[in-house]
């Protein structure tokens, strides 16, 4: 997707369906704003926005549904406040995965990988590493 996102919105439209392409190809604007609001630098501040909103309840309102229901269940938690600060996009880097993961944890996602998407064009994306 780093490499080729115009081509990724484009291929994922035609997939989506005929008004999604169409909308795209009336208005170049359309996929500008896909990129912009999709980009990681957008979604690193408003999505980290939003999560920092669960600490003024004042704000819960203004929360996306799936977010609100997350908020839900971990306040029912009463979990301690002194947590380490959650970041909710980390660094947007592809493969930093690779600085978190154990050898036994990629050897495991690995297996998964081939077992679900064996035959599929996302193994070319995913270069498995043992």
């Amino acid at each position: 997707m780093k490499k080729d996102i115009k081509g990724v919105i484009l291929k994922l439209s035609r997939f989506l369906g005929k008004e999604y392409i169409e909308a795209i190809e009336k208005d170049n604007s359309v996929l500008n704003n896909i990129i912009y609001f999709s980009g990681f630098e957008y979604m690193k501040k408003h999505l980290s926005d939003v999560y920092d909103i669960e600490k003024d309840e004042k704000h819960v309102g203004r929360l996306y549904t799936g977010f609100l229901h997350s908020y839900e269940f971990t306040k029912d938690l009463n979990l301690p406040d002194d947590l380490p600060e959650l970041e909710f996009v980390r660094k947007g880097i592809v493969g930093d995965w690779k600085n978190h993961f154990s050898a036994e944890q990629t050897e495991r996602l690995n297996k998964k990988f081939l077992q679900k998407l064996n035959g599929t064009e996302v193994l070319e994306w995913y270069p498995l590493e043992y």
